[in-house]
């Protein structure tokens, strides 16, 4: 099956370790599951279709030392 992401990040932007990336939500909009950053870096590439399946990466961050 498939579900719908969404997300508010752009590139390069600088997040920190726990900060929201972004939110999986079923077809009907409820959500199933919070996306959050597990190291503090810069936003390398974002999924940027709506449409997201199971094991599938929403962001990649770069990670760096000093980001807070």
């Amino acid at each position: 099956s498939s579900d719908v992401c969404s997300s508010d990040l752009a590139l390069g932007q600088k997040v920190n370790r726990g900060d929201m990336l972004g939110a999986v939500t079923d077809l009907l909009g409820f959500r199933i599951e919070t996306v959050r950053a597990a190291v503090s870096g810069i936003v390398l590439a974002l999924h940027t279709f709506p449409r997201v399946n199971a094991g599938e990466g929403l962001v990649v961050v770069l990670p760096v030392e000093g980001t807070t």
